[in-house]
């Protein structure tokens, strides 16, 4: 009985830690044929660490990390999608199970 109560306690413990899992999100920028990608990326698939890196011309440079501050690369990253707009890029983040498609 002990044994199927651990285990039982395990598997909720797994499943919580899944439904918690934080995807890549991945923001497109594009203007005048030119693309622009803004990626906020989870290595360990948790909130933190993080990173927010920037891709043009086939290049890419990682702009903002976290390793203890949650939320710290999602703010930079919409801050940073929101210049690209104001710049007049047209923008779109693909969707993923913690948020929606949206386009500026």
């Amino acid at each position: 009985m002990k044994t199927l109560i651990t285990t039982a306690i395990a598997a909720s413990l797994f499943a919580s830690t899944l439904s918690f899992a934080e995807t890549n999100k991945v923001t497109t920028c594009t203007l005048n044929g030119a693309t622009r990608t803004i990626t906020v990326e989870y290595p360990n698939s948790t909130a933190v660490p993080c990173q927010v890196t920037y891709a043009k011309n086939g290049e890419s440079s990682v702009l903002w990390n976290a390793q203890i501050e949650t939320g710290y690369c999602e703010a930079n990253g919409q801050a940073f999608v929101e210049k690209q707009h104001a710049w007049g890029w047209q923008c779109s983040a693909e969707s993923t199970p913690e948020t929606t498609a949206t386009t500026h």
